[in-house]
């Protein structure tokens, strides 16, 4: 039994993905925002921290590389493994 008959799980689904991705993005994206913030209170040099972003933004790329190759060669599935290890 449905809770609401008239209402189709689709844009359910659809709009939780939304959410999830526009926090995610606002997040990854906000990082120039806190930057002066974050050098004063930890006193870093700002190659230091920008280091950290560009490490974690390399990986991405290089992950991402590897999922698309291996959607290439071994379909769909192979791509739900690997994005769900790159998530871990």
């Amino acid at each position: 039994m449905r809770l609401f008959p008239s209402l189709f799980y689709g844009w359910i689904v659809t709009g939780c993905v939304f959410l999830v991705l526009f926090a995610t993005y606002g997040v990854q994206y906000s990082f120039g925002v806190f930057l002066p913030a974050m050098l004063d209170e930890l006193g870093w040099q700002q190659a230091s921290l920008g280091k950290g972003k560009d490490m974690s933004l390399r990986g991405a790329g290089g992950d991402e590389a590897i999922s698309f190759s291996a959607t290439d060669c071994f379909a769909t599935l192979a791509m739900t493994c690997t994005t769900t290890f790159q998530t871990l």
